[in-house]
């Protein structure tokens, strides 16, 4: 699960860098009995997410994007995107902590 989490928060903030050429970038850990946030924020120019969910992981846009989705299911959690253009993105994964799910 950690290296896991580590891998989605690295393509992250190295889309922040890359693509959305971000100044500022911030990942916060935030959590409850049950429920671990992490969130990965940045002021980029950000995108316009419905033509990457059109086109699916088959364009170079979508790859990044589909690969977190994908490490984030496979741990059990839940993954948002908020972006638009020229309004930066955020990225939340949500992870259960209760051992029983």
């Amino acid at each position: 699960i950690e290296t896991n989490l580590y891998r989605i928060i690295q393509e992250a903030v190295n889309n922040s860098l890359k693509y959305a050429k971000a100044s500022n970038i911030i990942v916060t850990f935030s959590h409850t009995i049950n429920t671990l946030n992490i969130t990965v924020k940045d002021d980029g120019k950000g995108f316009d997410y419905s033509r990457v969910e059109r086109s699916g992981h088959f364009e170079k846009a979508g790859h990044g994007i589909f690969n977190m989705k994908e490490r984030t299911s496979y741990i059990g959690g839940s993954f948002d995107i908020t972006t638009s253009v020229g309004e930066g993105t955020r990225i939340l994964i949500t992870l259960s902590l209760d051992k029983n799910d």
